[in-house]
């Protein structure tokens, strides 16, 4: 991502500050029509630096992260850049590569600067050209002491993480050296090493193949439920989420090892965390409870095979224990008692039929597993439909709607999101999640059916009704989500459907109010609706004064546990960014990029954005969430990628405002009529059960003179 600072000025004079290591620092006005040979020859004359090895010496710019290379450019500087004269990227990797073979001191000093040049992509290619890469691999496997370990292994993840070519060639014994580490002590050196694992899982060069035989997966569980470290508990879980991602068809088999291994326990442990987790930390809870629920997708295709003994002896199960079940009391006049267990059951004959399509099999598993788990529950269901008649709730019907409809919640099927952080804690408080939910759902469809007094025609009202409160209990905080699935089923069934009801009355009420409002009212509300408008395009500029923080990609996608802060200046005429460590407001002097907001020509969003087209792979909702600003004098822009849709809506409103054009997000709309609602209600609380009439009275004339009496 680059972006120009400022406009171009007129002149061919900048005004730009100089530094170097050891020197105070300087302003400069720089004429951009010079060569860079003589630039850079004059700035050293300013520092004092010796002739005989001025040709040693370039210019870096700060804003940019560029090393000037070429006359071209100068000519891209603006008023403002910080320029820093330092020792060519080739002579400072050479000195840097010849520390890294001296002392235990050297190498450590050499550590200190590599770590503040190795992000820079030219620095970091020219380092491994001239035969870097292998002396950090060599103290990767030779040093003991935990800071020089750690330091190696940064650098190392710093080349791998920036896509740095070069170190797909790595043996396998270092593939096994890196995989022990992360049971080192040290915990820097263990997060490091678990970020260089996950790296070499995702990468084509080694694979689940060449690094999953090398992890004790048993030890990696044992650590991440042990330790109270953020960092140490999300790069352990994305690991084994990367795992399961790359382990092709291995998955069910790792997958099954490492729930074997009490992983959900572990995990279970982490979501409870007190104090709630960071978004790294729930985005790798989801990604893992999504990996879960998806290793289902093969079960829901499965069919009922008649003449599979396994799928009769469920259904044989299932039917004996129905049929163990009698009332306690003579069945109420009119009511009928089924003449077979089928019917008893719930099976009409078009579940009958879906028991042999996608969903039937895995319902049928999951009423079987219910009637054995939850006995007494499922006979006294069977007991009281039974005694219902015509309004009895078909069992089997409603656990195949059940189970689909936890299909849909839970999104089975569709690969993780990049960026969701919806994980729901009481998925990992059950060894069988998918079982447990439908059995609780299937209850609170019971309880739901008989509180709307339904028949069968009612069937698909209720279902809708059901999925309301369950989607109700779910979208909880998650400070409020429910510990268990007994707790998940209490707080469903405190979701009433006399609580549905009067949230839908409510929503109808206030979508009928619009229509059925007087003239007066509708000319009321239009004069109030544009100060209501300006109002809500304040607060979208101070969001943007205020800030937020977006993670960081590159062409090959996000990059993991990198951030950067963008924040509007106060008085709204420039753009101000630069990395920042996630949670931790930089200050407005400490964000390096400028730019001016008179210098940009539009605003693009989705895969319009440059930085859209020119990834190789992006899913939909990353592309919902891309947004840049194109500048006059460049052909860069500043590109943006949210880290949620609500970011994206109120950035992009905000940029809209400032470039005088109308904000279109839904949430700018929704802003404004709940405000506008609000003010309305208020404004008419004095009339309340008046009669508005339709028009508004005439004005009657003025009168023939002002002389009054008083």
């Amino acid at each position: 991502m680059e972006a120009v600072a400022q406009r171009r000025p007129v002149s061919n004079t900048l005004k730009v500050g100089i530094k170097m290591e050891g020197a105070n620092p300087l302003m400069y006005e720089l004429d951009t029509t010079l060569p860079l040979a003589v630039l850079v020859r004059e700035v050293c004359e300013r520092f004092q630096v010796a002739h005989a090895v001025q040709s040693d010496f370039c210019l870096y710019c700060e804003d940019t992260d560029q090393f000037l290379t070429s006359d071209a450019t100068i000519r891209e500087l603006r008023d403002g850049n910080v320029l820093e004269l330092r020792q060519t990227p080739e002579i400072a990797a050479s000195k840097l590569i010849s520390s890294l073979r001296g002392s235990e001191e050297d190498v450590k000093k050499a550590f200190v600067g590599l770590r503040n040049q190795i992000k820079n992509t030219t620095f970091a290619n020219i380092f491994i050209a001239k035969g870097g890469l292998p002396l950090i691999v060599k103290h990767v496997q030779e040093s003991t002491a935990p800071s020089t370990l750690g330091f190696a292994l940064q650098m190392l993840q710093e080349l791998v993480d920036r896509g740095t070519t070069g170190w797909e060639g790595l043996s396998d014994s270092f593939v096994q050296k890196i995989c022990g580490y992360t049971e080192h002590q040290n915990l820097n050196v263990k997060k490091r090493a678990l970020a260089i694992a996950d790296r070499f899982v995702s990468s084509p060069a080694y694979g689940y193949g060449r690094v999953a035989p090398h992890l004790r997966c048993e030890s990696m569980i044992t650590m991440m439920d042990g330790s109270s470290d953020l960092d140490i508990q999300s790069n352990t879980i994305s690991l084994f989420n990367t795992l399961l991602l790359n382990a092709g068809s291995h998955q069910p088999e790792f997958l099954q090892k490492i729930l074997s291994l009490n992983i959900r326990k572990a995990l279970l442990n982490v979501a409870r965390k007190s104090g709630g987790v960071n978004d790294e930390l729930a985005h790798q809870l989801y990604v893992f409870q999504s990996v879960w629920f998806n290793s289902l997708a093969q079960r829901i295709q499965a069919v009922f095979n008649r003449s599979s003994s396994a799928h009769n002896d469920m259904l044989n199960e299932l039917q004996a224990r129905g049929a163990d079940a009698e009332p306690s009391s003579p069945l109420p006049s009119g009511a009928r008692k089924p003449n077979d267990s089928n019917a008893r059951l719930g099976f009409d004959d078009e579940t009958t039929r879906a028991l042999s399509s996608p969903y039937g099999l895995l319902a049928l598993e999951c009423m079987a597993y219910f009637s054995r788990k939850h006995t007494e529950i499922y006979q006294r269901i069977i007991i009281e439909q039974a005694s219902r008649g015509q309004a009895q709730c078909p069992f089997a019907k409603t656990t195949l709607h059940i189970v689909k409809l936890i299909a849909e919640i839970m999104q089975i099927g569709t690969p993780p999101s990049e960026h969701s952080l919806e994980f729901y804690i009481v998925v990992f408080s059950t060894d069988h999640p998918m079982e447990e939910l439908v059995g609780a759902c299937v209850q609170l469809f019971v309880r739901t059916w008989k509180e709307m007094d339904a028949s069968s025609a009612d069937f698909d009202k209720v279902l809708k009704v059901v999925r309301k409160q369950i989607t109700t209990v779910l979208a909880n905080k998650q400070e409020s989500q429910p510990q268990s699935v007994e707790t998940f089923k209490t707080a469903t069934f405190g979701v009433s459907y006399k609580t549905i009801l009067a949230q839908q009355e409510t929503e109808m009420q206030e979508k009928e109010s619009v229509h059925h409002q007087a003239e007066p009212v509708r000319q009321l509300r239009e004069r109030i609706q544009t100060d209501i408008v300006q109002l809500v395009k304040k607060h979208r500029l101070s969001l943007l004064v205020e800030g937020a923080f977006f993670p960081k990609y590159t062409q090959k996608g996000r990059m993991k546990g990198v951030a950067w802060f963008c924040r509007l200046s106060n008085n709204h005429k420039v753009i101000h960014y630069g990395d920042a460590p996630e949670g931790r407001v930089p200050s407005l002097e400490s964000l390096p990029g400028r730019v001016n907001m008179s210098d940009v020509k539009a605003l693009v969003m989705g895969r319009d954005s440059p930085l859209m087209t020119k990834m190789k792979k992006t899913d939909e909702e990353t592309a919902s969430l891309a947004f840049s600003l194109l500048l006059e004098s460049s052909e860069e822009g500043l590109d943006f990628v949210a880290p949620n849709l609500t970011v994206a809506n109120n950035w992009i409103d905000g940029l809209k405002i400032l470039l005088k054009q109308n904000p279109s997000s839904t949430g700018f709309a929704s802003d404004v009529e709940s405000l506008l609602s609000m003010e309305m209600k208020l404004r008419l609380l004095h009339v309340e059960n008046v009669q508005i009439p339709a028009t508004a009275p005439p004005v009657p004339p003025p009168p023939a003179n002002l002389n009054f009496a008083f």
